[in-house]
């Protein structure tokens, strides 16, 4: 959340000890296991940011891969944010170093985790100066980077981005949308996520918090 400017942020843990405690008083097992530690970058926990590029041509920004592991695979850019590193901090610093390209954020498109161990940071963003990486430049974070009308026909490290780039294309041309939505710009110790659901009801057209 945004901090009033002359005040220092609300820091809100909900510890590890505070999580067991609770779980013990509800009878239930303690989250994590009896030895959970918490939460640490990058021993326990691992962030991602990606970010979805799209041109007046509706092309996506694509990274050719240099990993071994994938090497000449095709990505969006993307990487792990590194300890005491801002999402967007992290976001921009992955597009620069594997496309060539600075830009500005829009919007965080989509947020995703697996295990409660592992969670992924989707951007948007618009380019606004650099050079686009070619094979000349290539290096340890990509070979080249190149706008892509149909990443599908590329030879793909992973099918899990285009679902990404049908929404960022979704959003880009939608009539009306959810406003532009950005993480506060402040780096972080503490990952805490909240989950809100909400329903619209037909009949009054109102919105109900769950």
């Amino acid at each position: 959340l945004p901090v009033e400017e002359g005040r220092e942020p609300l820091l809100c843990d909900f510890s590890v000890a505070d999580q067991q405690a609770a779980a013990e008083a509800q009878g239930a097992p303690p989250p994590g296991g009896a030895n959970a530690t918490p939460p640490r970058l990058p021993e326990t926990l691992t962030i991602v940011v990606a970010c979805v590029l799209l041109n007046e041509h509706d092309e996506v920004l694509m990274v050719q891969e240099a990993k071994s592991a994938c090497a000449g695979k095709w990505y969006l850019p993307a990487g792990r944010a590194n300890p005491h590193e801002t999402l967007s901090a992290a976001a921009l610093r992955e597009l620069e170093e594997e496309t060539g390209l600075q830009a500005r954020l829009t919007t965080l498109l989509v947020v995703e985790s697996a295990a409660g161990r592992w969670f992924r940071y989707v951007f948007t963003a618009e380019a606004t100066g650099g050079e686009l990486k070619t094979p000349a430049r290539a290096d340890a974070e990509s070979l080249q980077a190149k706008w892509v009308a149909e990443p599908e026909q590329l030879p793909l490290r992973a099918t899990d981005l285009l679902p990404l780039v049908e929404q960022a294309r979704a959003r880009k041309s939608a009539s009306r949308r959810h406003p532009d939505l950005m993480p506060a710009p402040r780096p972080h110790t503490l990952n805490l996520l909240r989950l809100v659901a909400v329903i619209k009801r037909r009949s009054t057209n109102r919105v109900h918090v769950l």
